[in-house]
Parts: structure tokens; C-alpha cells; sequence
């Protein structure tokens, strides 16, 4: 059970993490809350649907069929069934494009910000998704879900984790957007890379996926784990070591 609820925010963490991407075209704070006011109770009804309709397949096949595609496929006929599958391709393409291609690429172009330009970090994002071979993945549920948003899910909360922490806890809900920007503004910590940000990342990852005992117990609650690790590790690096070295103006703030 924790495994499954571990893969449903790691599903969502993608979209968490590169939210920013979006919001920061809205008119005004209260724009952008009021804009996702409505995202839980649509993925809720969307739950409803898929759960119902799973629940109608049992009843008619004798077997739960999740995969609407292959609900489709046997429960409609020509030309409906043509109708409905390209429905499916142009929603995933569309949905893919929206929510899980526009952060990545702004991340891979301002890489390289004088050679890249957002089409071209589109076009870099997708050799890698293909020689990710993520589809590879959805054949059987249990390893999408195990082998896939566990993994990357572990990753991301770790990320989330350092990000909510260090805003919420130490900068306590107070960022400096312009040092961002400058080369030797408040961020460029030891040759422009954050040590605490690094070592606890490495640390947390070590932890969910190297071998050893109880290890599958880690990896099932991979996003909980690793953002709730990510902060304790995190928090103290930055108090006792980074912020005296490298940010003396936060200190007494």
C-alpha cells in the first residue's frame, strides 16, 4: 500500500518541481493559487472514473483491465474504436508536451544559455527520453510502478525535499530573486555549487539504492523518505557549516 501511494506522488512530483515554470507567467500570487485550487478534485474525479470503470471490467470480462486502451480495443467497435484511440494519442501527446516538457527543456537550455535556445533543449529532452526507453516500463503495472515512479520518485523528492526545506525553514519564506541571476550574488556558495545541497542528495540517493537489508523497505516509501531525509540532512549542513561559510548575511535573520 505505501508503495502505491509512494508512485502516486511521484507521479505528481514532476509536475511539483517544475510548477515554477508556469506560475511565473501568471498575473499575480493570488492568480496562480487560484489556478491550481481546482487540480486535486479534478485528479479525484479522474480516480473515481478509472476506479469504476476498472470495477465495470471485472463485471463484464471477469478480470480487472486498467488499461483503457485495451478496453477500448475490446469493448468498442470500427470506427468508434479508430475515433477514441486517436483521441488517446493526441491527449498523451498534448499532455506529455504541457506538463513533462516544458521544465526540462528550460533546465537543459539554460544549461547552455548562448547555444540553446527552448526548441533546442526540446529537441536535446527527447533523445534522452528515447534513449531512456521509459515506455519500456508500462507493459506490466508492478514494474511501472516499482521500477519506474519509485525510482525517479526517490530522485525528486530529495530535490523537493532540499527546496521546501531551505525556503520554508532557513530563508523562512523570504527568497532573494535577483542573486539568483548574479554570478557572485548570495547563491554562488563554493564555486557557484551549494556542498550541503550536493552531499545530501548523494547521501539520500546511497541510501535508497544500494543493496543491503530492509533496503526494499526505503525504496517503497521513496518520496516520503526522501524528502523528510533530504530536510534533516539538509537543514543542519546549511545552519552549522554553510550559511557561517558562505552566507554570513542570513545568520540572526
Amino acid at each position: 500500500m505505501l508503495a502505491f501511494l509512494n508512485a502516486n506522488i511521484a507521479f505528481w512530483a514532476t509536475m511539483a518541481i517544475t510548477m515554477p515554470d508556469y506560475t511565473r507567467f501568471a498575473k499575480s500570487q493570488v492568480a496562480q493559487t487560484l489556478g491550481q485550487i481546482p487540480m486535486p478534485f479534478l485528479m479525484l474525479s479522474i480516480a473515481v472514473m478509472s476506479t469504476m470503470t476498472t470495477a465495470s471490467s471485472l463485471k463484464l470480462y471477469g478480470q480487472p483491465i486498467w488499461d483503457p486502451i485495451v478496453l477500448v480495443t475490446l469493448h468498442m467497435l470500427p470506427p468508434l474504436n479508430v475515433f477514441v484511440l486517436l483521441a488517446f494519442i493526441l491527449a498523451t501527446f498534448t499532455v506529455n508536451v504541457f506538463a513533462n516538457a516544458v521544465g526540462p527543456a528550460y533546465d537543459i537550455a539554460n544549461t547552455f544559455p548562448k547555444k540553446l535556445t527552448w526548441f533546442k533543449g526540446s529537441l536535446v529532452l527527447i533523445v534522452i527520453g528515447l534513449a531512456l526507453g521509459a515506455w519500456s516500463y508500462y507493459g506490466n503495472v508492478y514494474n511501472y510502478i516499482e521500477n519506474w515512479l519509485l525510482t525517479y520518485g526517490g530522485l525528486l523528492g530529495s530535490v523537493e525535499g532540499i527546496i521546501i526545506f531551505d525556503y520554508a525553514l532557513i530563508r523562512r519564506f523570504k527568497f532573494e530573486l535577483l542573486d539568483v541571476f548574479l554570478s557572485k550574488g548570495r547563491f554562488k556558495y563554493w564555486k557557484g555549487v551549494n556542498p550541503a545541497a550536493v552531499i545530501t542528495f548523494l547521501v539520500v540517493s546511497s541510501l535508497l539504492y544500494l543493496s543491503y537489508p530492509g533496503e526494499n523497505t526505503l525504496l517503497s516509501n521513496a518520496w516520503v523518505f526522501s524528502f523528510l531525509a533530504s530536510g534533516l540532512i539538509y537543514t543542519p549542513l546549511m545552519i552549522l557549516w554553510v550559511i557561517p561559510k558562505y552566507q554570513k548575511d542570513l545568520n540572526g535573520s
